[in-house]
């Protein structure tokens, strides 16, 4: 389990770099964005999305049922998802300032995977 845990760890930090940079560069900025500061927002999602894929494939060679930590990994793995989708609007959107709906939605995706993630780091550890 110590790879796996070690990759979860750090795509854990990578999501945690990301809602930072989201926070301060992007957040307080608004509409419209700073392409190079979306550029360094796009390229800080790639590491956590990586980091997922090899969770899970870790995971999925591990003996045993781990019923938690998949439960966990697949609601990271969706919120990761509605992340892309949700970011990709409002990065091509043009209203100004941006839809209060759509941040919002972006903001409990990356809730949902910060809790994600912190819960399969639990499950991980317990064995869960």
């Amino acid at each position: 389990m110590g790879p796996v845990l070690r990759t979860a760890l750090v795509t854990a930090v990578w999501l945690l770099v990301q809602v930072l940079a989201g926070a301060l560069l992007l957040g307080r900025k608004g509409r419209p964005y700073k392409a190079f500061i979306v550029v360094i927002h796009v390229f800080l999602f790639l590491p956590i999305t990586a980091g997922w894929v090899f969770t899970v494939y870790g995971l999925s060679a591990v003996s045993g049922s781990h019923v938690g930590s998949w439960i966990a990994q697949i609601v990271m793995g969706l919120a990761v998802l509605s992340l892309l989708v949700v970011g990709s609007i409002l990065t091509a959107g043009r209203n100004v300032p941006a839809p209060r709906g759509f941040v919002l939605t972006h903001q409990i995706g990356a809730a949902a995977a910060a809790a994600g993630s912190l819960a399969g780091i639990v499950c991980l550890l317990v064995g869960v």
